[in-house]
């Protein structure tokens, strides 16, 4: 670690000397203060002006008294140098700071510097300068390292699948429906933005970019595609939840306009949002944490509210269509198609599921109720990033294609017993399904075609399902 510092220190009073110290520090148990809340016995906790937490550690580096906590303590005393005399009374002080520091230890490493002597009377403080530090596997902070891995192992997972699913799409072209084309447009998107956030992450990792601000190329290029990649599975999701594919060979023309209103507003409003967070990030980083409304975020949150609400209504029209098509299917009692729908759902809710377990432990460290380890603070933002993984693998596994393909989006299941007849379900040894009014294919192995009444009857093998 690094510190390359310049001071302008201004006094109310004539002082005979000032010197500036400067303490690096390894604390065992400043996790308390990342996923919990710090102590108040071993220091102060204040809100800055752009809504973050200072930490405030009790010492006092003029009579070397160190943090309590503090471990591997590296102290370095500077002295300033007067410059001039300060109209009516005061003085001006310069002071150059350049100090190293081996860390000794993996954890949260710190720097705290004071002016000295303590009880002089200081005007201001003005300061220059940067700390640069490289762990042993690069530039990337600790806690952000997690990220690393987490996206390499997410593009080499979407990398896998892309290469399955086009394997299948290459072997079945002349089976396909559109939307085998509309997955496999999803899963080179979703590869992409994979691809682009660990990219990102490997760069600032190799060449020490800091991730804000400004921000770098490389993370807004991860940015772009992670927008279009949300707006596109939702999209899909949508679209296979309404039938299409399978259930119905299209959709009605108001269908239509209403799902591609949406994915439009949602696109521009998820736009909206991620250029407000840029532009708040910079006007932070720029100006020393302050911004031009205090940091209150209130523009932030009245920016992202259009996102909130087209992603609402996004989930909600997914919830319906998909609980409404299960129905249409058990009362139709098309039971092989169902059986993809249920699938689908059950994955949906597992994911869920988890994301929720996610969620309350993520509050419940921010409560206080536990230690959340900071080595795993990465985790808290990368559960979206799973349950989409997990939903798109599922569309991709239950909508593969295959020679029957088109024969399922327009063909319909007729019943193979007296149960499916009435209504029931039954355990069927095949299932049967028709085209239209004049063909039907089953499984069964009959020698002859079963004539009369000018009803043509086919027999496959190809055409059972289990």
């Amino acid at each position: 670690m690094h510190l390359n510092l310049s001071l302008r220190i201004s006094t109310y009073a004539d002082e005979e000397y000032v010197n500036v110290s400067v303490l690096f520090y390894h604390e065992e148990d400043r996790s308390k203060s990342i996923g919990g809340s710090a102590s108040s016995e071993e220091g102060e906790t204040a809100e800055n002006e752009a809504g973050g937490a200072i930490f405030v550690p009790d010492a006092d580096l003029c009579s070397l008294e160190f943090p309590p906590e503090a471990s591997d303590r590296s102290l370095h005393t500077f002295a300033a140098h007067k410059v001039d005399e300060v109209s009516g009374e005061g003085q001006e002080w310069e002071a150059l700071v350049h100090a190293d520091y081996k860390v000794l230890q993996s954890g949260v490493q710190n720097v705290l510097f004071q002016v000295c002597p303590s009880l002089m009377s200081l005007s201001s403080v003005a300061l220059a300068g940067e700390i640069s530090f490289k762990n042993p596997y690069g530039y990337l902070p600790g806690r952000f390292y997690g990220y690393l891995p987490f996206e390499g192992a997410r593009f080499f997972a979407f990398l896998a699948f892309f290469m399955l699913y086009l394997g299948m799409v290459v072997k079945h072209r002349k089976h396909l429906l559109r939307l085998h084309y509309a997955i496999l447009g999803v899963l080179v998107v979703a590869t992409a933005e994979a691809l682009s956030w660990f990219l990102a992450f490997s760069h600032m990792n190799s060449q020490g970019t800091p991730y804000c601000c400004p921000f770098p190329a490389v993370v807004i290029s991860a940015m772009v595609f992670e927008l279009i990649q949300k707006t596109a599975s939702r999209a899909l999701l949508l679209l296979i939840c309404l039938g299409y594919g399978i259930a119905r060979p299209s959709l009605q023309k108001g269908e239509w306009f209403s799902l591609g209103t949406l994915t439009l507003l949602y696109l521009g409003a998820t736009i909206l949002d991620e250029a407000s967070e840029i532009g708040e990030a910079q006007q932070i980083g720029g100006s020393g944490g302050r911004t031009e409304k205090g940091g209150d975020g209130s523009n932030r949150m009245l920016w992202s509210f259009p996102a909130l609400l087209c992603d609402i209504v996004f989930l909600s029209w997914i919830y319906m269509s998909l609980v409404t098509m299960m129905k249409i299917l058990r009362e139709q009692n098309e039971t092989y198609k169902l059986e993809l729908y249920t699938r689908l759902s059950s994955t949906i809710l597992l994911f869920v599921t988890l994301f929720g377990c996610l969620t309350l432990v993520v509050l419940l460290s921010r409560i206080g109720f536990f230690v959340w380890p900071w080595t795993l603070l990465w985790a808290e933002t990368v559960a979206w990033e799973v349950l989409n993984f997990a939903v798109l693998a599922a569309v991709c596994f239950l909508w593969r294609p295959s020679p029957t393909s088109q024969f399922l989006a327009q063909a319909k299941q007729l019943p193979t017993s007296e149960e499916g007849r009435e209504g029931g379900g039954g355990d069927e040894e095949g299932i049967e399904f028709s085209i239209g009014s004049q063909f039907s294919i089953t499984d069964e192995d009959e020698d002859e075609d079963e004539g009369g009444n000018g009803d043509l009857r086919v027999e496959r093998r190809d055409a059972r399902f289990s």
